[in-house]
């Protein structure tokens, strides 16, 4: 059996830098991912900040995450799987993805996946870390009738929301399959058990369903703020109006 881990370095890969780490060209790319086969295994660089090993040497590991991860963004969040040859059976579980041979199609279409997951779990903690930010937001208004952020703060974190909402269409299509996939049916298999294996179409839900709810209270915080304003702003005026009066009876008189 072959492993093949996949991780989560950051929010985005400079491909380039990547093409400059090794000395051989990559076997597949394109402007979203590099494919190298080297000695003992394969390595896959997708450009959204994932980097999936097939085998291979555990210190060139290191030092390509290490290299890649410019802001020390490296956690965690992986993928392991054991990949076993040889049976006439396409099948995936929590450990283990069965295949007849592990071409060079199935290595990338394994790999993507990986990455994809990996990402999903980057995103399910960035969507989860907004909601509990909102759900303090709340807590505060609830005990203290006060909002507890100014426009300015408020329309940063209105901007981090969709930022992330954002990211999240733009790197990941778990729902289509990918071109390689279309014309070969054993690929098309896989592609799909993969997807139920490691439940994308849950998880994407969820973090759509955090981020909802997170722009839903947003949009409360924001119109609350937008009355405090336009409240402000009318008192001030009723003021000025009240110094001018004041000012013209103090003439007369």
């Amino acid at each position: 059996m072959k492993k093949v881990q996949a991780y989560h370095v950051g929010n985005k890969i400079d491909l380039k830098r990547a093409r400059a780490f090794f000395h051989e060209s990559p076997i597949k790319h394109d402007q979203s991912f590099l494919l190298y086969q080297l000695e003992n295994g394969y390595v896959y660089i997708k450009d959204f900040g994932a980097i999936v090993f097939f085998e291979g040497d555990l210190q060139l590991q290191l030092k390509l995450i290490k290299e890649l991860d410019d802001d020390d963004n490296f956690t965690t969040l992986n993928e392991d799987y054991l990949i076993n040859e040889g049976g006439s059976l396409i099948s995936v579980d929590f450990t283990t993805i069965s295949i007849p041979v592990l071409s060079l199609e199935f290595v990338h279409l394994i790999a993507l996946n990986l990455a994809q997951s990996v990402a999903l779990d980057h995103y399910q903690r960035l969507s989860s870390e907004l909601l509990e930010s909102s759900r303090k937001l709340s807590d505060h208004l609830e005990h203290t009738g006060k909002i507890g952020l100014n426009r300015n703060q408020l329309a940063r974190f209105i901007g981090k929301t969709i930022n992330l909402k954002n990211k999240i269409a733009e790197n990941l299509y778990i729902f289509d399959s990918p071109d390689l996939a279309w014309n070969e049916p054993d690929l098309s298999d896989l592609d799909q058990k993969m997807n139920r294996a490691l439940e994308f179409r849950n998880r994407h839900q969820s973090i759509q369903h955090e981020i909802s709810t997170v722009t839903e209270s947003l949009e409360l915080l924001k119109d609350m703020l937008q009355y405090k304003h336009s409240t402000m702003l009318e008192w001030i005026i009723i003021i000025l109006i009240l110094i001018e009066v004041l000012n013209v009876f103090i003439s007369v008189g």
